[in-house]
């Protein structure tokens, strides 16, 4: 695996360590987006956005490793590998996977699983999973890329700005549980302790309320150059302050704005690159 992991600048495979298989799937997740400023009015459908530009949180990563060794090279391999992130500065990553160099900061060890004691003669192996900080959560992103080029067919019936999510390389796995969801806003309630019950009083038409919306994804590209460009793209075209959400075999269309992103899992990015993931909107029905 020599080249796979670089930290700055020392290829952690000649230290006895490897990424292990799934252990990458934090990189290059989307960010979440920090709360907007919503402007919700009783009388009307949804809300408005007051803020123009949407801003993201750092992003948390957790990479698993796995370190190799004897009872003579074993601790000191430990030992170089910690230090390594022990420096007053971002981690400058590469991963091949990606071919991509992280700027991360060392948030510390947060799992350390050990086969064999240091008592015992043979080889040893450690399980390392290692917490990072992605301060600047868009780093791997390019602004620059904004046209999905895989085009899967059949169409998916869900469109963010007016494109059909199969032209991002992407399967639709789940969406109307939660779209079709609705709920209306409160009238004003009263409420006292002396009181049984409540009352409410009703505007003069009932509005409907925001909801959340969870897109569950499949994305299957020919191979990483046409997967990571797509990513962008997608990226692209959700980080937006607001968008359209069309589901068009339901008619239906959705004001909304990204959220977040879960369950991101990937398989390596070779032949048939895929990554499975949920994209979670807020919106309304228009």
């Amino acid at each position: 695996m020599i080249g796979a992991v670089i930290i700055d600048g020392t290829d952690i495979a000649t230290l006895g360590v490897m990424m292990v298989r799934g252990g990458d799937h934090d990189f290059i997740s989307f960010p979440s987006r920090k709360d907007p400023v919503l402007i919700d009015w009783p009388d009307e459908d949804g809300f408005e956005i007051g803020d123009f530009e949407p801003a993201y949180d750092a992003k948390k990563l957790t990479v698993n490793y796995l370190l190799t060794g004897n009872e003579t090279n074993f601790l000191s391999r430990l030992n170089a590998f910690a230090n390594l992130h022990f420096v007053a500065a971002n981690n400058s990553i590469y991963v091949r996977e990606f071919d991509t160099t992280f700027s991360l900061r060392f948030a510390g060890i947060s799992s350390l699983d050990l086969s064999r004691g240091f008592t015992r003669t043979g080889e040893k192996r450690a399980r390392i999973s290692i917490d990072y900080i992605m301060d600047n959560p868009t780093q791997f992103l390019n602004p620059a890329i904004t046209v999905p080029t895989a085009n899967r067919t059949p169409d998916t019936k869900v469109e963010i700005g007016g494109v059909d999510l199969s032209a991002f390389g992407i399967i639709i796995k789940g969406v109307y549980p939660t779209a079709l969801k609705q709920a209306p806003k409160d009238g004003i309630i009263y409420s006292s302790r002396y009181t049984t019950g409540q009352t409410v009083t009703f505007p003069s038409a009932v509005k409907k309320q925001k909801q959340n919306i969870a897109l569950s994804c499949a994305m299957v590209c020919a191979d990483r150059d046409e997967f990571m460009e797509n990513w962008n793209a997608l990226w692209n075209a959700v980080a937006v302050s607001s968008l359209s959400l069309g589901l068009t075999a339901a008619g239906k269309t959705y004001t909304a704005y990204y959220n977040d992103m879960s369950g991101f899992k990937k398989r390596p990015l070779g032949v048939k690159a895929k990554a499975e993931f949920e994209m979670n909107f807020m919106g309304y029905e228009v």
